[in-house]
């Protein structure tokens, strides 16, 4: 950012404070499409937000999601932001970022107007809870589309309708481990049932499952993949690292149970099936292959 617009953006958050809002939009709107700078999108999503406009402030905000949720004062506008536009899932997912007695002033924050929805908007909320209910209703992009919309009920009836779509045999696998995923990540300790990529139903208990990118095989394979690609092969360390990614993502919250061995897991990635293989590599290579099958017909 020049000095020139330095001085702009001053002016402009100036202009703000003595309540000359409409100039300190126009300001700042026209510095953010001129500079790639996180303090000139705060102040312009802030002054958005000040002016009520929720849904252009979370666009824009969303821009730079990564760097807002490296900062309290950036966490707290997005939580903000979040619940204006009635995405209460994704206000309490931020709150796990905050610090002790700060993240539960927010946290009741979000109960309060969790309840109010309940009593303004309770014909929405119940049709909303029916669509992720049947949520295996339709193609993936449906599926998508509801389980987006999910993120707008209050928890107990996300937990609910949650109970419903991890033993739905209709849904997408990818979807099943998108919410697990959430569950994790919201520390929830209620227990669930879930249909597997096995076929096998499984309890668990999301608070207890570690992320994914916190999962030692996962480290493990990244490490083998590092190793044997990254200087010698970057093209095909790239293609084979977005290749894991969606394999660990279609295999969590169980990936040890098809992940027996790192280093034989890389080699399979990138190698035939062989007459004569040892059952261990035999039993991770119908693993690939099977999670080949499902990202085929999902198109992926």
């Amino acid at each position: 950012m020049t000095n020139k617009q330095n001085e702009r953006l001053i002016e402009a958050q100036q202009a703000l404070k003595t309540g000359e809002t409409e100039k300190a939009l126009h300001e700042l709107a026209t510095l953010n499409d001129e500079v790639d700078d996180y303090e000139v999108n705060f102040a312009y999503v802030k002054a958005l937000f000040q002016s009520e406009n929720y849904a252009q402030a979370l666009e824009i905000a969303n821009e730079r999601r990564f760097e807002y949720q490296n900062s309290t004062t950036g966490i707290e506008l997005l939580i903000k932001l979040e619940l204006k536009n009635g995405n209460f899932i994704k206000s309490r997912l931020l709150v796990e970022h905050l610090p002790g007695t700060h993240g539960e002033e927010f946290l009741k924050k979000i109960q309060l107007v969790e309840q109010e929805a309940l009593v303004s908007m309770p014909k929405t909320l119940k049709t909303r809870q029916q669509q992720f209910f049947h949520l295996g209703d339709g193609g993936l992009l449906k599926q998508q589309r509801n389980f987006n919309a999910a993120f707008q009920l209050p928890l107990n009836q996300y937990l609910q309708g949650s109970q419903f779509v991890l033993r739905d045999p209709f849904v997408k696998p990818i979807l099943k481990s998108s919410l697990v995923q959430v569950l994790v990540k919201l520390k929830i300790a209620d227990e669930f049932k879930i249909l597997w990529l096995d076929n096998c139903e499984y309890s668990i208990v999301p608070a207890k499952f570690k992320t994914i990118e916190s999962q030692p095989i996962v480290k493990q394979v990244y490490q083998v993949l590092q190793n044997e690609y990254e200087n010698d092969d970057p093209v095909t360390y790239q293609m084979r690292v977005q290749q894991f990614n969606l394999q660990v993502t279609l295999l969590y919250p169980f990936i040890d149970k098809a992940i027996l061995d790192p280093q034989k897991w890389v080699t399979i990635m990138g190698s035939p099936r062989q007459n004569g293989e040892p059952s261990v590599m035999q039993e991770m290579r119908n693993w690939q292959e099977r999670l080949n099958r499902i990202l085929g017909q999902m198109g992926i």
